[in-house]
């Protein structure tokens, strides 16, 4: 199978407590590469009670974070993969970008996060070696539940992107950049934390997964 030929990605975001899932957008690409499929699910009936007086507005209230690293035994070469991904994503914020129509203006630079880094590898590592691509892991966790798992508790809104296929950064990025739910999450302003994980599997597939979890600034 020729993993740069069947890339995927899928993009979920939170706006204020984690058990509220506010979008959903799946993308894959067919092995000619010449057509897309699109899925898309919004839960439009979400409970927001949690958020600043009933209005909407989202819950930041929590701030706190730490400065634990992630494993220090990741590969140097994953670790270099990762802050590229951030690097390339910092270039698309400060440019601007139009998501399916939605344009957005230039954006503050994100800042790589250890915990979310941490919950980030977690996931990517599981797609590859437990053979699935979802937000949700088998056991029925969710990316938020992987995040507090994590030790993270700061601010809202809380979003991922997952992508599988690409052998890159660029090309996870341009991918990313490419599908408007994915898109979006890259150039929220309301985002000021990223982490990233790379895994790579020979045995597998897709080969590369790839794993962004975004976070409010704190």
């Amino acid at each position: 199978m020729n993993t740069l030929c069947l890339p995927a990605v899928l993009a979920r975001t939170v706006r204020s407590v984690p058990a509220i899932v506010g979008t959903a957008v799946l993308l894959m690409f067919l092995p000619a590469c010449d057509e897309l499929l699109t899925d898309a699910d919004s839960d439009e009936d979400a409970d927001t009670t949690a958020t600043d007086a009933g209005n909407g507005a989202l819950d930041t209230s929590v701030q706190e974070t730490t400065d634990e690293e992630p494993e220090d035994d990741w590969p140097a070469d994953w670790r270099e993969f990762e802050e590229r991904v951030l690097e390339l994503v910092n270039e698309e914020r400060a440019m601007g970008a139009v998501c399916g129509g939605e344009a957005f203006g230039s954006a503050p630079p994100l800042t790589m996060d250890p915990l979310l880094t941490a919950a980030a590898r977690g996931h990517s590592r599981d797609m590859a070696e437990l053979d699935f691509f979802d937000h949700d892991s088998p056991d029925g966790r969710e990316f938020s539940d992987r995040i507090e798992e994590a030790g993270f508790n700061g601010a809202f809104p809380w979003g991922e992107n997952i992508a599988a296929g690409y052998a890159n950064p660029q090309q996870v990025v341009d991918g990313w950049m490419e599908s408007p739910g994915h898109c979006s999450n890259i150039m929220d302003p309301g985002f000021g934390l990223l982490g990233v994980g790379y895994y790579y599997d020979d045995s597998t597939d897709m080969g590369s997964f790839w794993t962004q979890n975004f976070a409010g600034r704190n």
